[in-house]
């Protein structure tokens, strides 16, 4: 059961990571702000299950492993959180932006598709670093 839950953990975090590539792949092509804020609408619930699946499971998986607080379980919750932040803050943007402000909002979205990205990758890193004997 505890190797079936890595797996979900695993590929929900790749889903996790197609989902912000796609999101800002969305944001270098768009033409329409209003065409691009819909894309992102539909897609947002995909990306809110990834990263509730991939938090869910680690906290499934932690308390499997008897809630035990290592660097790379801190590391991960901490990114969780921070992604979650992210998250609200871009949607806040996007829902509050005037046609008029449409490029600051493109800006500002490549920066936290980076960040997140960023995120995701270091907090993978430090894992594999911590797993290595």
């Amino acid at each position: 059961m505890y190797t079936s839950a890595i797996d979900y953990h695993i590929y929900t975090v790749l889903l996790l990571v197609i989902t912000i590539t796609l999101f800002y792949l969305f944001t270098q092509m768009q033409k329409d702000f209003n065409r691009y804020k819909l894309l992102i609408r539909n897609w947002m619930p995909i990306y809110i299950f990834a990263l509730a699946s991939a938090t869910f499971t680690g906290v499934i998986m932690m308390a499997a492993k008897h809630l035990i607080f290592d660097l790379p379980n801190i590391f991960m919750i901490a990114n969780s959180l921070f992604l979650i932040l992210l998250e609200i803050i871009r949607h806040r943007r996007l829902k509050a932006s005037p046609l008029a402000d449409e490029r600051a909002y493109i800006i500002f979205a490549k920066r936290i598709y980076a960040l997140e990205l960023i995120s995701i990758f270091l907090t993978v890193y430090v894992t594999k670093m911590a797993m290595m004997p």
